[in-house]
């Protein structure tokens, strides 16, 4: 069972907590640029393991050595801890 949706204002305070990322339609988005295209694929791949590990998945844009993250708990439509987890997990990758 998924967590429950959080508030707008649980949002905006766990959102202090993640400088990185904004929110943009409804959904955590992030951008992060690697030094190359093979580290930019590296890093899908290790979020791919994590979210299948959360059974949790972002929607993933690759554009050359640019990568932009959104994660939303799409059944519930909207965020729920769920998101906020995965963002830590996309955070520690993209370092």
């Amino acid at each position: 069972m998924r967590p429950p949706l959080l508030s707008d204002e649980e949002v905006a305070l766990r959102l202090v907590e993640f400088p990185l990322w904004f929110l943009e339609r409804g959904q955590l988005t992030r951008t992060a640029e690697a030094k190359d295209f093979a580290s930019v694929m590296q890093w899908v791949d290790a979020i791919a393991e994590a979210a299948e590990a959360m059974d949790h998945h972002p929607d993933i844009d690759v554009r050359w050595t640019k990568l932009r993250v959104s994660v939303m708990t799409h059944d519930k439509g909207g965020l729920t801890t769920l998101d906020f987890e995965l963002a830590a997990r996309v955070d520690a990758i993209c370092i």
